[in-house]
């Protein structure tokens, strides 16, 4: 899609300008013009004009011109987030008050809390062995 469409579709959902932006629910952090090439080829699904919707995608290519320019957006989730900091050095207010009127409870939240900062664990536990192993390779060609 090209800027132009997405400006055209984003106006026509939200005139106003004030709605909340989101991919697949996380926020958007920033927004970068790259070249086509960069980070793997980029993505365009082929359209039938003519039609519209979900049904007007008819094919699609990939573009690694280095004189094509696409424009990446980034989101950035609150998991993301605490994923990168870890709970010692999380520096944000986290209101999850909208998400205890939604049926879930304080204690559902902290449950997500505690798969994170596992994941953090599976994440440290792995590089740590990594290391074990190369210390072991090198140890190995003496």
């Amino acid at each position: 899609m090209k800027t132009k469409e997405l400006i055209r579709q984003l106006q026509e959902q939200d005139p106003t300008g004030e709605a909340e932006c989101c991919i697949n629910n996380q926020d958007i952090h920033f927004v970068e013009a790259l070249p086509a090439y960069y980070d793997g080829a980029l993505e365009v699904l082929t359209r039938d004009l003519a039609k519209t919707g979900y049904y007007n995608i008819i094919g699609g290519k990939f573009i690694r011109d280095q004189n094509v320019t696409k424009v990446a957006i980034h989101p950035m989730s609150i998991e993301d987030l605490y994923i990168d900091h870890g709970v010692e050095g999380w520096p944000f207010q986290l209101d999850i008050s909208e998400m205890l009127i939604g049926g879930y409870t304080e204690g559902y939240m902290k449950e997500q809390i505690r798969e994170w900062d596992a994941e953090i664990q599976s994440v440290k536990d792995s590089l740590i062995q990594w290391e074990k192993d190369e210390k072991e390779k090198e140890n190995e060609k003496g």
